[in-house]
């Protein structure tokens, strides 16, 4: 009789507990950075103008008036082919700079001629001159961990991929709990080459080794 109650007991005791102790940690948002509104998604119209693409969806103006400025800064009055023949033989490249000086629109009538004019080596001067100014790659991850610390326009993000690079547009990130690989943390771009907004890791991010803001 002593046992039956003893297991009865046990078993009320049993049912009053959850049969799984689960214990979810409190999100806190630690930090949040969001330039949604600032950006517009836009695909690069040249095989090479994922800078003149990212920079049209910050500020608007078209790519091929960014490739007119890059190419009438940077270009004009060199013979060198800056890009290689390997990516532009030398014939076509200079056709299409005489076709530049003969007509100073052209990049807008003819970009399928302009395509592969990028900006060579990611230069930073071209940035510099469309009104970027560089940042230190490591204040800008503190900057998206820091509430004290405020990032005032969008970002442009490049890397080198061997002799070639890409741009994309930095929109915005919830850093939470101190964590970038908390599951409510996210960061997203803008990739040109895409033409619209994705999700990235902090790991992804950070092989963006060039950093520009207005």
């Amino acid at each position: 009789m002593k046992q039956k109650i003893l297991s009865l007991i046990i078993i009320l005791m049993v049912g009053t507990q959850p049969l799984f102790s689960f214990y979810w940690e409190e999100d806190t948002l630690t930090k949040e950075v969001d330039f949604s509104n600032e950006v517009d998604d836009v695909e690069q119209e040249g095989e090479a103008w994922c800078v003149y693409a990212s920079m049209e969806a910050v500020d608007g103006m078209e790519q091929c008036t960014h490739c007119f400025n890059y190419i009438h800064s940077f270009l004009v009055g060199k013979d060198d082919n800056v890009y290689g023949s390997s990516y532009i033989p030398d014939e076509e490249y200079k056709a299409a700079m005489k076709k530049f000086n003969e007509d100073s629109n052209s990049t807008c009538t003819s970009k399928e001629t302009f395509s592969k004019f990028g900006v060579a080596g990611g230069d930073n001067r071209f940035f510099e001159s469309e009104g970027y100014n560089n940042v230190n790659s490591t204040i800008f991850a503190k900057q998206l961990m820091d509430p004290n610390e405020n990032i005032s326009s969008p970002v442009l993000l490049q890397k080198a991929d061997g002799e070639f690079g890409h741009c994309v547009v930095f929109v915005s990130s919830q850093y939470y709990n101190k964590d970038w690989y908390d599951r409510s943390s996210s960061i997203t771009i803008m990739d040109p080459y895409r033409g619209y907004e994705e999700k990235i890791s902090y790991g992804k991010l950070m092989e963006y080794d060039a950093v520009y803001s207005k």
